[in-house]
C-alpha cells in the first residue's frame, strides 16, 4: 500500500511529535531548537490552514510517516 498524503487535523499532533521531536533533539535536520508539544503542533496545524497554507501529512498503516 503507497502513503496517503493528506491534510494533516488537530488529532495527528501527537503522532507529529512523536516523529519530529527526536529529530529537534538528536539532530540537526531542523531549524527548531526546542521540543513541540502536542497542543503547539495543534495550534499549528489550524493556524497554518486558517492562514491558507497547507500542513499535509503521509500517512499508511494508520501511521504518520512524515509531514
Amino acid at each position: 500500500m503507497a502513503a496517503l498524503i493528506r491534510d494533516a487535523v488537530p488529532q495527528d499532533a501527537g503522532p507529529i511529535a512523536a516523529f519530529w521531536n527526536p529529530m529537534i533533539l538528536h539532530t540537526a535536520v531542523t531549524f527548531n531548537s526546542a521540543e513541540k508539544t502536542e497542543d503547539e503542533i495543534a495550534q499549528m496545524i489550524l493556524a497554518r490552514q486558517g492562514a491558507g497554507h497547507g500542513f499535509l501529512v503521509a500517512e499508511a498503516h494508520s501511521a504518520i510517516l512524515g509531514f
